[in-house]
């Protein structure tokens, strides 16, 4: 009886350790437009290498703008559907030159916690995705169009929650 007890908790466990995390959705309006966000904590074994046939040059590493790419299973997205994609990629936009260059050095920021995380050197990390513009919000169901989601960013800037932008 107590192997069995066990043998439950033990399957109990891997069950339930191994489904992904559920992405509560956050829907915010901005200039009567619905966008729709999610935060994400990320581990080491989220972070994935770089997609065949995908170049590099985004790839985990800073470029003009700010700009970088992550890569993420599509399963770590519960509540999203993302049919044909094993994997999401999480781009982080381009910031004008023209803006504060304060902007750039937060996402250079961010992209530094997300390496130490890919390289184990801390154990988590948590970002703020926008699912919009490639979300299909019909029928009440969530799915991606395209098998990619962007940092959540506004006027330049990386928002790192899910709250209502304060201008």
């Amino acid at each position: 009886m107590k192997n069995c007890i066990y043998l439950l908790s033990g399957i109990f466990f891997l069950i339930f350790a191994q489904s992904p995390v559920q992405a509560e959705i956050t829907v915010n309006t901005t200039n009567g437009k619905e966008y729709h966000h999610v935060l994400l904590t990320l581990t080491e074994q989220d972070l994935l290498p770089n997609p065949e046939g995908r170049s590099d040059d985004l790839a985990y590493t800073l470029a003009d703008g700010g700009m970088f790419e992550i890569y993420i299973p599509s399963g770590r997205l519960s509540d999203v559907a993302s049919p044909g994609c094993e994997a999401l990629i999480v781009r982080m936009p381009w910031t004008s030159p023209d803006l504060d260059p304060e902007f750039v050095l937060e996402k250079s920021q961010l992209l530094e916690d997300i390496n130490n995380v890919r390289d184990g050197r801390t154990g988590t990390v948590t970002i703020a995705v926008e699912l919009d513009p490639y979300l299909d919000t019909s029928d009440d169901t969530f799915t991606l169009t395209r098998c990619n989601v962007f940092l959540r960013t506004a006027y330049g800037r990386y928002v790192p929650n899910v709250d209502p932008l304060q201008k």
